[in-house]
């Protein structure tokens, strides 16, 4: 019904990036996004990271309401999508530091 793909940054061991996520069209909008953020938070919570950062292209309004549902924020930080591209990404963050192993941030 979905993936996701993070990974721990090699430069900042408190850091974990939120590359690649999916939900299948029919499950959207039912709860399984938000499911698995969290499971991707917790990992990274239990990997030592204390945020998780991704980028959303600019227009993706599901996914950028997902995400801010999820308690990401915006952090400042845009770019094109692939050198060369017209489409942007923005940057977003979650703090991890007030979730507990296992707990969600609920």
């Amino acid at each position: 019904m979905g993936l996701a793909y993070a990974c721990l940054d090699t430069a900042d061991p408190e850091r974990a990036d939120l590359y690649a996520m999916w939900v299948d069209p029919s499950a959207r909008r039912s709860g399984f996004g938000r499911a698995i953020v969290d499971r991707v938070a917790e990992w990274a919570l239990s990997a030592g990271a204390r945020r998780l950062v991704l980028e959303v292209t600019e227009g993706n309004h599901a996914a950028r309401g997902l995400y801010e549902r999820t308690g990401f924020v915006p952090t400042g930080e845009r770019s094109p999508l692939r050198p060369g591209s017209s489409l942007f990404v923005l940057a977003m963050g979650l703090d991890l530091s007030d979730r507990k192993p296992g707990g969600g941030g609920d």
